[in-house]
């Protein structure tokens, strides 16, 4: 099966090392710190974990901005919203949502 057929539930069936493994082959996490994250666009169905990626990332000091990318426009909230303006929402709330976590 190519990872592109997975379905959500399926991806988010997987472990963390798995998802890493998939993603990054055999790098590893060396916890240190950048200066930005890019979100990649694509599949609108997996945005949200990018997204929440992105801002534990950001809420841990590990880097000092994100960036959404992607141009496709879809139907969002009654109009039209690019996967990039989607992600920075996204991303926005997931980092005050973890802000009330912690």
């Amino acid at each position: 099966m190519k990872l592109s057929e997975l379905t959500v539930a399926e991806v988010a069936a997987l472990s963390d090392d798995k998802k890493a493994k998939i993603i990054f082959g055999d790098l590893t996490d060396d916890g240190g710190k950048g200066e930005f994250v890019i979100l990649l666009g694509g599949r609108f169905a997996f945005l949200a974990e990018r997204c929440e990626a992105a801002a534990r990332l950001y809420l841990a000091g590990r880097v000092s901005y994100i960036i959404p990318s992607g141009g496709v426009a879809w139907e969002y909230e009654g109009g039209k919203m690019t996967e990039a303006e989607y992600m920075k929402k996204l991303a926005e709330a997931y980092v005050e949502m973890l802000k009330q976590v912690k």
